[in-house]
């Protein structure tokens, strides 16, 4: 039976690789990658989510994954309350040349504009973040991205904490209502790119 075990760096390029597959028609992630193709789209979306998953997460134990035979169904990335990725300056730094082969110099004032447009509309209160979550294209619909969020949501509940995340299509938000968010507001990123803000409130005032 698949079980949710926590990622470790060894892990890097193929939980890349599984986040690449499921946000290479991301309208969001396209908005700020903007690739020629989806080739390309696939490739800068690898770097940047290698980048993303070196700079720190996997360290602090945010990165869930669910196993079966040793083989990764799929991947879940969060932030802690009042964390940023878990990472330091000189961490991001260090990843530098991934974040370019993602999104090239030129791309950088893009990606920071959407960034900031994005945390616009985080909660002004500490939440857990839902970062980015994939399943393997052979295993969607068999209840991974489910599994693999009622294992991190149980442990927020636990400590009577909200969450918080941005859906970017009708499917994830049916799947994240499922799972108690609540639909906030749209954040208007480009004509193609209006994901959700979506929050989930502690146990105490549900």
């Amino acid at each position: 039976m698949p079980t949710v075990t926590p990622a470790s760096r060894a892990d890097i390029d193929d939980l890349a690789r599984l986040l690449a597959q499921s946000f290479q028609f991301d309208p969001p992630s396209r908005a700020v990658l903007q690739p020629s193709d989806d080739q390309d789209m696939l490739r800068r979306a690898f770097y940047l989510f290698r980048a993303m998953l070196a700079s720190g997460p996997i360290e602090a134990g945010l990165v869930d994954t669910i196993r079966e035979d040793g083989r990764i169904l799929g991947v879940a990335t969060w932030e802690a309350p009042g964390d940023t990725m878990s990472s330091s300056v000189s961490s991001y730094v260090k990843h530098v040349p991934d974040y370019v082969r993602a999104i090239g110099w030129a791309g950088l004032p893009r990606a920071i504009k959407i960034r900031m447009q994005i945390g616009r509309h985080k909660p002004g209160v500490p939440a857990w973040y839902l970062h980015a979550i994939g399943v393997h294209p052979q295993f969607r619909g068999r209840g991974v991205g489910s599994q693999l969020l009622k294992h991190r949501l149980d442990l927020v509940d636990a400590d009577n904490q909200p969450a918080y995340l941005e859906s970017s299509t009708s499917l994830t938000g049916r799947l994240y209502r499922r799972h108690g968010f609540q639909t906030l507001r749209p954040i208007s990123i480009t004509e193609q790119a209006v994901p959700y803000a979506m929050w989930r409130p502690p146990t105490d005032q549900r």
